[in-house]
């Protein structure tokens, strides 16, 4: 059985840890949290024996590996801390803050001769791999626009819309909706505009970026129109892309712990509903392949890197878009990659 130790204990925390049981191959020996009650309830809950407040004491249990669920800028300071223990790691989220960490965290990896897996489960989502398989054989013709829209309420208490804990919404909310799956789709970039404004919660520690309009070209002419905010209506889901191809559409509504569900707008067949709710959780799948990862030794190995789709490598142009998008905003400058 591999070690695991977890540092967060929040609700991100609970349904990765239930990911990593479910694989049959983890032993969860501690977790940490800054908050005493929290560690504990969390130990109680999934029946770990070590509970604790500082996450340097998680080596006394010796891990294989650490599942880190994190505000953004303490996630910075602990990994970095984990690869010069040799630990494996699995983010619950982006790389890093900003790319300058992210290279230093990519320098360390290979340094140390470790796994870093990021925690965009969407590369592993049914939905995502039909999409991926469906543009394959050219359902829609030639993808020639998308326009997506992600709206979530946030909480204003919450670290998601502090600016400092976060990062930024850019890079907590929408490198997930949808930059990261995007670019595992149609490949990197090649120029970014944005806009952005900050009208609810207007202070200065809340996020800058509070809702954000980006316009992404990718290669083959293909252009996105992507609409990110901590705003919506109550009770009211945006959270859907649609990509238009030359001969049809594919309307993709991945929500946020499911499967997902798509329709195929065909010229000759209507309105075909795709629904993946039979299909393996993408939390469990992305949680095997990186136990998997970590047992088969190897580290170095091209095959088995391609078994991981969220790599520090795979995700730092996340970062960079994310940082693309603030100085667009910010500058009203078009940013070219």
């Amino acid at each position: 059985m591999l070690k695991v130790a977890i540092v967060g204990a929040g609700t991100m925390a609970t349904v990765r840890a239930r990911a990593l049981l479910a694989t049959g191959l983890v032993e969860l020996c501690g977790v940490a949290s800054h908050r005493a009650e929290s560690a504990n309830q969390f130990a109680n809950n999934f029946n770990i024996a070590y509970a604790t407040t500082d996450y340097r004491s998680l080596t006394t249990q010796k891990p294989d590996a650490l599942l880190v669920e994190l505000p953004h800028k303490i996630q910075d300071e602990v990994v970095l801390w984990a690869l010069q223990e040799d630990l494996h790691i699995l983010l619950g989220g982006c790389l890093s803050t900003n790319s300058k960490i992210g290279e230093e965290i990519i320098a360390l990896c290979e340094q140390q001769q470790v796994i870093i897996e990021c925690g965009y489960e969407a590369r592993y989502k049914p939905c995502w791999h039909y999409v991926k398989e469906q543009l394959g054989r050219g359902v829609i013709g030639s993808p020639s626009i998308i326009n997506a829209i992600a709206l979530w309420n946030a909480p204003p208490n919450s670290w998601y819309y502090n600016q400092a804990a976060s990062g930024g919404m850019p890079i907590t909310h929408m490198t997930y909706a949808f930059i990261n799956p995007l670019r595992w789709l149609f490949g990197e970039p090649l120029q970014v505009a944005a806009m952005s404004n900050q009208v609810k919660e207007a202070d200065c520690h809340h996020v800058h970026e509070e809702s954000c309009i980006v316009n992404i070209r990718f290669p083959n002419q293909l252009l996105v129109s992507l609409t990110a905010s901590y705003i919506t209506a109550p009770e009211k889901t945006h959270w859907h892309l649609e990509i238009f191809g030359t001969d049809g559409m594919l309307e993709i509504h991945p929500g946020d712990l499911g499967t997902g569900l798509i329709q195929h707008y065909s010229k000759e067949n209507g309105i075909i509903t795709s629904d993946f709710s039979d299909a393996e959780n993408a939390f469990n799948k992305q949680a095997k392949i990186f136990i998997d990862q970590i047992n088969n030794g190897n580290i170095g190995d091209s095959q088995r890197k391609n078994m991981l789709l969220n790599s520090p490598k795979m995700v730092i142009n996340d970062i960079r878009i994310a940082e693309a998008i603030v100085h667009s905003a910010k500058n009203n400058e078009v940013v070219y990659f």
